[in-house]
Formats: C-alpha cells, sequence, structure tokens
C-alpha cells in the first residue's frame, strides 16, 4: 500500500511538472525582421469549438522609440503563404526602451507556431512617417 501511494505521488509530480512546463513562456526570440524586437510565445489550452491551441505571444521593443507593426502567428506550414501574402490581423504597440505587449491567435499547431510582423512604423505615433523596412 505503502509502495503504491509513493507511485502515486511520483506520477502525479510527473505530470504536473510536463503540464507546467507545457504552458510556460518559451524563450526569448528575435522577429525575422526586426533586430530590436523579440518575442517568445507560450501554448494555452485547447479550444475545442475551434478545434485549435490558444497561442500567446509577448513582444519586447529594445528600441528607444515607440514601435508600431501589425502581426500573424500561423502554423508553420502556412509560413511561405503569409511571408508572401503579408496578410497580418493584429495591429499592436510597444513603448520603447523595453515596453512589451501581448496578443494571441487560435491555431492548430499544438507544438510550434511561425509569427510574422510587418508594417513597422518606429516613431511616437503610428502615423505621419512611412513604414520602417526591415532590419534584420
Amino acid at each position: 500500500m505503502k509502495k503504491l501511494l509513493v507511485l502515486s505521488v511520483f506520477v502525479f509530480l510527473l505530470c504536473s511538472t510536463s503540464i507546467i512546463a507545457q504552458n510556460s513562456w518559451g524563450s526569448w526570440r528575435t522577429t525575422d525582421c526586426l533586430k530590436g524586437l523579440d518575442f517568445r510565445v507560450k501554448r494555452g489550452d485547447y479550444n475545442k469549438y475551434a478545434k485549435k491551441y490558444k497561442w500567446f505571444i509577448e513582444y519586447k521593443n529594445r528600441y528607444r522609440d515607440n514601435i508600431h507593426f501589425s502581426t500573424i502567428a500561423v502554423s508553420p506550414d502556412r509560413r511561405s503563404e503569409i511571408r508572401s501574402s503579408g496578410k497580418t490581423t493584429n495591429r499592436l504597440h510597444a513603448d520603447g526602451n523595453g515596453g512589451t505587449v501581448q496578443t494571441y491567435f487560435l491555431i492548430d499547431a499544438s507544438s510550434s507556431i511561425y509569427v510574422h510582423i510587418n508594417r513597422i512604423r518606429i516613431n511616437e505615433k503610428d502615423y505621419g512617417v512611412d513604414y520602417y523596412d526591415c532590419d534584420n
């Protein structure tokens, strides 16, 4: 009986560790386009109605100025489609000097995603200047 209890506790701890690791933030990575914009991802719960996973993305601005950009996240097999079409869905704004902003997407990928950004402005306001070209 004692062995069964110890084994049960061990299995519970093992399962708990896997769940925590699965729902924690990944490491910071630099975007394909901007060397001063980092991001990290975290997979959330499975949405049974949409039949997709909820993926959270946090961006961190390492530029001195505010940054405004459009973004989308998709399953890795849609990478070339998104890069060639330039289609994005969310417009985000991050303050300069380490400002962060979060968003999420419902994606049918369970282990990895592709994050794309475009329509970038590095300026105090999101108007009055042309879009910035990639620098990475």
